[in-house]
């Protein structure tokens, strides 16, 4: 839905070449910073995960920008979270192309914060057994004398 209303909102001011490229762009650039957030949510228990969130996502996009950094299209910003995502975004701006290795790039961030969120998750989260030994309810039920 972010995606949607983020599309319609560049719409009344610029009108892209490709608006549901634009969409898939502005969708894996959510599901990539909501991975992210889902595992420092999982591994933080403070208001620290939230702007832990904020800063990585601002670090990310700040190192994109060719205003800013002069070496925005080195090696290394193509490691970042939400390359692909800028990427196709930038290239439904103005291009009749679909960039395809681009998508799926996001789409893998994606996938790989949701699965390292989720188990995050089930380890934070996983219930330990009682084990059998002394003064554990299985071992004091044997213990007692049956009348």
């Amino acid at each position: 839905m972010a995606a949607v209303y983020t599309t319609a909102w560049m719409h009344l001011f610029w009108r892209p070449e490709q608006p549901l490229l634009l969409a898939a762009g502005m969708f894996t650039g959510a599901l990539i910073y909501g991975g992210i957030g889902i595992v420092l949510a999982a591994v933080l228990r403070s208001e620290l995960a939230g702007f832990l969130a904020i800063m990585i996502s601002s670090i990310d996009l700040l190192l994109q920008n060719p205003l800013i950094n002069p070496d925005a299209d080195s090696q290394v910003v193509r490691f970042l979270p939400a390359y692909g995502a800028v990427q196709t975004s930038v290239t439904a701006g103005g291009l009749p192309g679909v960039p395809s290795s681009c998508l799926l790039l996001g789409a893998g961030w994606a996938v790989g914060m949701a699965v390292l969120g989720m188990a995050a998750f089930a380890v934070r989260t996983r219930t330990h057994h009682p084990c059998t030994d002394q003064g554990s309810p299985a071992s004091v039920e044997q213990a007692a004398p049956v009348p």
